[in-house]
């Protein structure tokens, strides 16, 4: 094992696949930046995992001030939204999926619903008419905070939003003060990027905590960045966990999540994949939805073993 190399030294390194390298793999994903190295070479893309991790990725709007308190002006958001710029800005189609939905596809069956029907690179002149029946027909300015890994993917949404004149300021944050910053409800920005991957198959470890009111924190908030609050989905979300039938239950968790998409608390933008590259030395790599798009340690091996300290 070996630690504290920097992540494009990693991707060049496994790019290469030189000596002790042809036998390695990578605990963290590839970076963006670093796809073309690897997407324009069949023989190094042939070595690309890009398993989904099941997180969705969102724009996250502050529902308890305005303008966001105006559902119209969140749905706005949604429209203008171009989810295929967000998708380029974070690697593109080999390493994400536009999301057309909140919960990730293994929650619906495998594929997520087209949900609001939205193309994938936005509805302009819709937004705008959203924007007029919220009383904002000339737009607004509002600021997006990111984790600073992200700040393609913000230009991405600044650039898309300011078609329908919603004019975005970007507030790139270290990612050790990042959850920390959009975590003070009170101080934080109107919206911000982040996302949340199931914790096992079930909308139980999903739509609760992004969307539950009673879990928002003034400080130190987490999951719930939309501060959604909304009493008749609370009550359902008691009911479908009160649910006996699993399979009764997640039709439920299906059906809400299109509720709540409804109300635009936030607008899906990609579901991740885990982009792993390995060594040309490796033999029975793959990625596994259950750990994230992770490797699956226990298949790993090598297609020549004595060369691998070469």
């Amino acid at each position: 094992m070996v630690m504290g190399l920097r992540a494009n030294q990693i991707d060049d390194r496994l790019i290469a696949s030189d000596g002790v390298d042809a036998s390695a793999v990578s605990w963290g994903k590839l970076r963006p930046e670093s796809a073309p190295k690897v997407l324009t070479k069949s023989d190094v893309r042939a070595r690309l995992l890009a398993e989904s991790t099941n997180c969705t990725e969102m724009v996250q709007m502050h529902t308890g001030r305005a303008p966001f308190d105006n559902v119209k002006a969140r749905q706005a958001v949604q429209y203008a939204l171009d989810r295929e710029a967000v998708l380029t800005a974070s690697g593109g189609p080999a390493l994400n999926d536009t999301a057309t939905a909140l919960m990730p596809g293994s929650l619906f069956g495998g594929k997520q619903p087209d949900t609001l029907g939205i193309p994938a690179t936005g509805d302009v002149e819709k937004a705008k008419q959203l924007l007029r029946e919220a009383g904002k027909p000339d737009g607004f300015t509002t600021t997006i905070t990111v984790s600073n890994g992200d700040k393609g993917v913000a230009e991405a949404i600044q650039e898309s939003l300011g078609r329908a004149g919603i004019k975005v300021t970007i507030d790139a944050v270290d990612p050790s003060a990042f959850y920390d910053t959009i975590g003070d409800t009170k101080n934080r920005s109107d919206l911000v990027y982040t996302g949340w991957c199931p914790d096992y198959p079930s909308g139980s470890t999903f739509l609760p905590f992004l969307f539950d009111g009673r879990y928002i924190k003034e400080k130190g908030n987490s999951g719930n960045h939309s501060l959604f609050r909304d009493e008749p989905t609370m009550k359902r979300m008691d009911e479908i966990a009160g649910m006996t039938d699993a399979a009764q239950a997640n039709t439920a968790w299906r059906q809400l999540d299109g509720e709540i998409l409804a109300q635009a608390p936030t607008a899906p933008a990609v579901i991740e994949r885990m982009p792993l590259l390995v060594g040309t030395n490796i033999a029975g790599a793959f990625g596994h939805t259950s750990f994230g798009g992770q490797l699956d340690y226990a298949t790993i091996g090598l297609k020549r073993p004595g060369t691998s300290g070469n």
